[in-house]
């Protein structure tokens, strides 16, 4: 019973996103949103996605973009809180939707 508690622990805790400011968690969460969307054969091994970094982007140019745009960088995470996969999404920051995102897997360090 505990080694099933301590696979699933990831489903337990709060996201670590809910402390930041309205527009900034409204941001996020549309990103977590689009990810889980996007995750297709994976979705079943991952159990959580957290906050790894929130920026804007003012070099990103997309044809749907109406006002800033945000990059949010994502950590998946399967059983036992183990990191399964890095994604980025690009949300604009006016109208909260997803313009474009990828995924890699654990450890990927995108580039500035």
């Amino acid at each position: 019973m505990i080694i099933l508690l301590l696979a699933f622990s990831p489903c337990f805790f709060p996201p670590n996103y809910l402390s930041l400011p309205k527009h900034e968690r409204l941001i996020v969460e549309a990103a977590v949103k689009d990810a889980q969307h996007h995750l297709e054969g994976i979705w079943a091994l991952t159990l959580r996605l957290d906050l790894v970094e929130l920026s804007r982007a003012p070099c990103f140019e997309h044809s749907l973009l109406k006002g800033e745009a945000w990059e949010v960088r994502l950590r998946g995470y399967t059983f036992f809180y183990i990191p399964f996969c890095e994604i980025r999404v690009f949300v604009d920051g006016d109208t909260l939707t997803p313009l474009c995102g990828s995924i890699r897997p654990a450890g990927y360090k995108w580039p500035d």
